[in-house]
């Protein structure tokens, strides 16, 4: 897949839109990660690869996108008010969860040719 497809891929299932709330920059440093090696054989450090990328790549990228949303929603804390309790917990194992969801799919996603 291409560069478009990846990024589309990669949003539509972190949704960085959603709490917490992901940048278009930090969804950009998420891309790398699901680099592969292009029709030709080359790898993402040659000069000549045309922007390529796997769907265990795509993957793992997800993955690291919801381990971003874990970090800033660490920082969070439980409260109450009027009579409300807001739980951190909750986000916490969520994004967790997803993270861990996504990475079971590397292992199980069929293989795009290259590396990854």
């Amino acid at each position: 897949m291409n560069t478009a497809e990846a990024r589309r891929f990669i949003e539509l299932r972190l949704q960085p839109d959603t709490d917490p709330v992901l940048t278009a920059d930090e969804v950009e440093t998420l891309l790398p990660y699901a680099q592969a090696t292009d029709a030709a054989g080359r790898e993402p450090c040659d000069p000549d690869w045309e922007p390529t990328y796997s769907v265990a790549g795509c993957h793992y990228a997800i993955a690291e996108g919801w381990n971003i949303k874990y970090a800033k929603a660490a920082e969070r804390y439980s409260f109450t008010t009027d009579s409300q309790t807001f739980t951190v917990n909750q986000l916490l194992d969520h994004c967790a969860h997803m993270a861990r969801k996504h990475l079971a799919k590397v292992q199980t996603s069929t293989p795009t040719g290259g590396r990854r």
